[in-house]
């Protein structure tokens, strides 16, 4: 019982119900407390990731139309590491678990992830107890694993059939998820960006190719490098860290136009994507399922070139140039195309601003508080008055 308790408390004690205020429109909300909700995800804050930051929005963005929202992660639960691999205690403290969830209206359980989506689905779901709206973000794509990676995806296909609902990014998951009989509803909700003013391109100069995110293996830097390296009028700015920095720098060695940034402020990486041409997201892995920065960047005008994986070129689709993973010379053709041709990437550019205009924030999470009250009302349950601290507190 202390164990549970403790386990609890630390729950708690990271709660914060207090609504963020801005330009979100009023709750649409059954009842005038809203709705508590518990998201169960791998990463969340301080976790520093594409996904963190999607369930750092989503958080804010339902407390600030007057839910409440606790978010469960490897934060709280731990999980072991070994390179790429990691793998969650969930199970060990399901008995916790199971009788906090019972606690809330509705669970949005994000996944897959070996050892955590997989273990909820299987224990809380087939449509018993609280309703589950699973967000389905990719395929498990492992380097090195691909065969038991396919094993792992087709197994956890079965298991999210046993969720009330599932959301994808993309309408190539969406069409995935929602083949076969018994299967649960689908939704498409695009993650989402801040609207913001749109800074003046420079109309002159080198074409400004940016990329953003982890230095690791999947993301592909092994043929964005040397696409761009030495090429005369273009210039490549890598924002971002990870373990495998160093190897990026030493294969960009010699390279005058290739600038390692590291990790910087939200305020530089604003001022990046502003003055940024082309953002790039040049990836070798279904596990990249949306692309975030590739919105944001497109928010500011740039220009997105991307590899041609399910999701990302949904959302790179019409202003973007889609080219094959692993194919260094056309990434780089694609390249050369925008910095030879100024007219090309300005009409691109308009383009790319108009599509990000579409999907904001504010859009994003209206649709998830729809999904959430589906999910619920197709139950027919009915949400508590009394929040998950005080009934936990009893």
């Amino acid at each position: 019982m202390r164990e549970a308790r403790r386990f609890l408390t630390h729950l708690r004690a990271q709660r914060t119900i207090t609504p963020t205020t801005g330009t979100l429109r009023p709750a649409v909300s059954a009842h005038e407390d809203g709705l508590n909700v518990l998201i169960v995800t791998s990463e969340a804050p301080p976790i520093v990731s594409g996904i963190s930051r999607c369930v750092d929005r989503l958080t804010t963005g339902l407390r600030g139309r007057g839910h409440r929202v606790d978010v469960l992660s490897s934060v709280q639960i731990p999980r072991l590491s070994f390179g790429e691999y990691r793998f969650s205690a969930m199970l060990a403290y399901w008995r916790h678990i199971s009788a906090m969830t019972r606690d809330y209206d509705v669970i949005n359980l994000h996944g897959p992830v070996p050892t955590m989506s997989d273990v909820f689905l299987l224990l809380a779901g087939a449509r018993r107890g609280t309703p589950v709206v699973y967000t389905h973000h990719s395929a498990l794509a492992v380097r090195g694993a691909e065969t038991l990676s396919g094993v792992y995806n087709r197994l956890h296909r079965i298991l999210s059939g046993r969720a009330d609902m599932t959301l994808t990014t993309s309408q190539f998951y969406a069409d995935s998820e929602s083949r076969g009989s018994g299967r649960p509803p689908v939704k498409v909700i695009e993650w989402g960006t801040d609207l913001r003013p749109l800074a003046e391109k420079k109309t002159d100069g080198p074409l400004q190719v940016l990329f953003v995110g982890q230095m690791r293996p999947y993301k592909g830097l092994e043929w964005l490098i040397p696409a761009v390296a030495g090429q005369d009028g273009m210039e490549l700015t890598l924002i971002g860290d990870g373990p495998h920095r160093a190897d990026y720098q030493r294969l960009a060695a010699g390279a005058t136009n290739i600038t390692f940034r590291g990790r910087v402020s939200d305020e530089e990486l604003a001022a990046a994507y502003d003055s940024a041409d082309v953002v790039t997201l040049p990836s070798v892995t279904q596990a990249e399922a949306f692309g975030l920065v590739v919105l944001e960047g497109m928010m500011a005008g740039a220009v997105p070139v991307v590899s041609d994986l399910p999701g990302v070129r949904d959302l790179a689709a019409g202003p973007g140039t889609i080219v094959p993973a692993r194919d260094v010379d056309t990434l780089r053709a694609a390249l050369r195309e925008l910095a030879d041709d100024r007219a090309l990437l300005a009409t691109r550019s308009a383009q790319a601003r108009a599509k990000a205009e579409t999907l904001t924030w504010d859009s994003c999470i209206a649709r998830y508080e729809d999904a959430l009250f589906t999910a619920i009302e197709a139950r027919g349950t009915v949400a508590p008055v009394t929040a998950p601290a005080m009934a936990l507190a009893a």
